[in-house]
């Protein structure tokens, strides 16, 4: 994969902008020389077309959870998202280029429907097959961007790596670069995204980083101290440095570090325009737009196998974990659909939201 050109995009109404954008790919024609200019090889009408329903599909389905009762939505959010999943797999997979060609399943289940009490505990299981899989052979990287946008691709987990593993919803949400604050507060104890920020020292030609140089924003009650710090990333060669993040006037302290190799910790943008980095999941690290479609799998199935679970929080107000999931849903709104976007094609659309809508550590209000 790689970029072409990165739009910066200031706007007053950047999710209405994200929209427009998505629609071009409801055109067969753009669609057609869209593959063409990047993938070198013409697709037919009906392959197209294909293309097409999917992303119309998608959109329609956010449009109507947008509109819809709470009871309801996060089962839509998830349906658009895996209409959009498709997309991605017909205009990115190396091997899959029609709608009969793909899975009829979602690739990942519930490991424990019927025994969670509380969403945190829900726990989801791989498979080998189905539209989850395929996304992460389509996507098998998550693009970076550091001064002057210059682009950069870090490897993230493939299929086979996932064999026997399996991960809570409280391990994705505690990846969300938005909720780092919210987790803290209800969970009492750190995220696993930290703000950070980093610089290229070496890639290869298509942009694979080599060597990247990190520097850590540590928030003094975040638990995150040198060692923990050196342990993440996984090196001995660093360099503290003083330093001072500008979130309300707090002060923090910053680490440099230097280390090579083909992996290396993610990096996530949140809304609000910081990069945080990812302590990695025993199997690797997943993309964002990847985590997205387990973290709207789960809402969604939530809402279709456990209502009773789900209308009872809603109803009744009194599971502690409500506000916690209100916040998700509010972000899958707003921020997946731009997720997808930018895998469409080789174009990056850096639609940046107003600082007003954004708040401390990017969180979503």
């Amino acid at each position: 994969m790689q970029f072409k050109k990165v739009l910066p995009i200031n706007v007053v109404t950047p999710q209405e902008t994200c929209w427009d954008f998505i629609r071009l790919f409801e055109s067969v024609s753009y669609v057609q020389k869209v593959v063409k200019k990047e993938r070198g090889i013409a697709i037919n009408l009906d392959q197209a077309r294909e293309i097409v329903w999917c992303v119309k599909h998608g959109r329609l389905f956010f449009e109507s959870a947008d509109v819809s009762d709470i009871y309801i939505s996060p089962l839509l959010y998830y349906y658009g998202v895996l209409s959009f999943s498709h997309a991605v797999t017909l205009l990115k997979h190396p091997r899959i280029d029609r709608l009969r060609s793909c899975s009829p399943s979602h690739g990942v289940g519930i490991k424990n429907k019927q025994s969670f009490k509380t969403p945190s505990e829900i726990e989801i299981k791989f498979q080998s097959r189905g539209a989850f899989p395929e996304l992460l052979e389509s996507v098998d990287c998550q693009i970076v961007f550091e001064e002057k946008y210059k682009a950069a691709y870090l490897r993230t987990a493939k299929p086979e790596t996932l064999k026997n593993s399996s991960v809570t919803f409280k391990e994705i949400v505690a990846r969300i670069p938005e909720m780092v604050y919210f987790y803290r507060r209800l969970f009492e104890e750190k995220p696993k995204c930290h703000p950070s920020d980093w610089k290229a020292e070496q890639s290869t030609s298509d942009g694979h980083l080599q060597k990247i140089k990190y520097m850590l924003y540590v928030d003094p009650i975040s638990g995150m101290d040198e060692k923990s710090f050196q342990d993440l990333i996984k090196t001995k060669n660093y360099v503290k440095k003083p330093g001072t993040f500008p979130v309300g006037g707090r002060k923090y302290s910053s680490y440099t570090v230097s280390a090579s190799g083909s992996t290396f910790p993610i990096f996530y943008k949140a809304l609000s325009g910081q990069n945080y980095i990812l302590e990695s999941f025993p199997f690797g690290n997943f993309n964002e737009i990847s985590l997205h479609f387990l973290l709207t799998y789960i809402l969604g199935m939530l809402v279709r196998y456990r209502p009773d679970i789900w209308s009872d929080m809603l109803s009744t107000n009194r599971n502690i974990e409500l506000p916690l999931l209100v916040n998700l849903i509010r972000i899958v709104k707003v921020k997946t659909p731009m997720l997808f976007l930018n895998h469409f094609s080789n174009d990056y659309y850096d639609i940046r939201y107003p600082a007003k809508l954004v708040g401390i550590g990017g969180m979503y209000l």
